[in-house]
């Protein structure tokens, strides 16, 4: 299989989380964002998935393209660390619809190789997949948190996006988890980042207080 490689790409710094009630369900939050993809041909930059244009014909030059056949991806970095409710992937319409189907879109906070990389046998951050080469397809991300929505593509395929939707969800994981913390003084081993490890067991001797 060819490697991943990362073009130039923002950094993965987590932005303040927003407030929900700040971000409407029925607007599109990746129209006009920052996105790449790990090739491209015959013109289709990746930016055009984001360019607001839903035309399905390759002509019309709204639609993205990579290079190479094979284990593709493409990205949106939202800007903000949020819930995702569903991504609307648009298709082509004149011609290789076919080549979607088996596309996987994630939930993501990070843009690393490896984490690319990872996303051939993740399971964590999965949203769902493309099992028909329709006109568009609706993945349900169940508010799953990330930064950045990646669609990937195993397949021996080229991976091409006529338009990338994505809109937000309501929150339905504790976003403490894992995050930075800190506490005055610490006694007895019991470190400020037991708090948010996860495990929620009340007694002190298994180490999660």
């Amino acid at each position: 299989a060819k490697p991943i490689t990362t073009p130039a790409k923002p950094t993965t710094t987590t932005l303040p989380i927003p407030s929900t009630t700040t971000l409407n369900p029925n607007v599109n939050i990746a129209l006009k964002k920052t996105t790449g993809q790990d090739s491209t041909g015959w013109g289709g930059a990746s930016s055009r998935a984001v360019d607001g244009n839903k035309e399905g014909t390759y002509g019309g030059k709204s639609c993205t393209h990579t290079d190479n056949i094979g284990p593709g991806w493409w990205w949106v970095d939202l800007g903000l660390y949020t819930p995702i409710g569903r991504v609307v992937l648009h298709n082509r319409k004149d011609c290789c619809a076919a080549r979607l189907i088996g596309a996987k879109v994630f939930a993501v906070s990070s843009l690393d190789d490896g984490y690319l990389r990872s996303l051939t046998s993740n399971t964590e951050n999965i949203c769902g997949q493309v099992t028909r080469g329709g006109p568009s397809s609706t993945i349900d991300c169940s508010g799953k948190i990330g930064r950045y929505v990646v669609v990937f593509h195993g397949g021996n395929q080229y991976l091409t996006l006529c338009e990338v939707e994505v809109f937000p969800g309501a929150y339905t994981q504790n976003v403490a988890i894992g995050r930075n913390t800190g506490q005055d003084t610490t006694g007895w081993g019991g470190a400020s980042s037991r708090a948010v490890d996860g495990n929620r067991a009340g007694n002190y001797w298994h180490n999660s207080c």
